[in-house]
């Protein structure tokens, strides 16, 4: 008995009858689905630029395109929401200081048509020269030109400034 015993451990097991298997089942995910990073920011925008249109809409009647375009602009080549933060709060920044310079200067060239295009062009000059250091220095030039901008068209108003500034703020 013991030799049967030895010899019956030396072989190998007799393979088992094979138990049907049921199809796989593709696996659940244990996350849900999440949106592409582009379908996501463009919801982002698409919805910032509607409470832009309506909230600038309710402050300034007709003047909401500055609040939009902020929205919109911000969202531009920022990759996180902290880089969104900076942005909006640059163009604020440099919007304020625009329009304080825009008024000064606009006072200044008022009556010399050519200085207040060399003005003009001498701002979009640096407002892209200075973007890639600082988004501020950028919107304050482009701010500044406007101002310079309006008063070579015949409307130029320090609430026109404002206006632009809230509505910044807004978007």
């Amino acid at each position: 008995a013991t030799l049967t015993m030895q010899h019956d451990m030396d072989l190998p097991a007799a393979p088992e009858p094979a138990a049907e298997e049921p199809a796989e089942e593709p696996e659940e995910p244990d996350e849900p689905r999440r949106l592409k990073p582009t379908t996501r920011t463009a919801i982002q925008v698409a919805v910032a630029g509607t409470v832009a249109i309506l909230v600038g809409g309710l402050v300034a009647p007709g003047q909401w395109i500055w609040a939009v375009i902020t929205a919109f602009v911000v969202f531009v080549g920022a990759n996180s929401r902290g880089e969104l933060l900076v942005r909006a709060w640059s163009r604020t920044a440099g919007t304020l200081g625009g329009v304080i310079a825009g008024v000064v200067v606009a006072s200044l060239v008022t009556g010399h048509v050519v200085l207040r295009g060399a003005v003009v062009l001498v701002c979009v000059f640096l407002a892209f020269y200075l973007l890639p250091v600082s988004y501020g220095l950028m919107t304050f030039f482009v701010t500044t030109m406007l101002g310079v901008l309006y008063g070579l068209l015949g409307r130029f108003s320090v609430a026109f400034l404002e206006i632009r500034l809230l509505e910044t703020v807004i978007g």
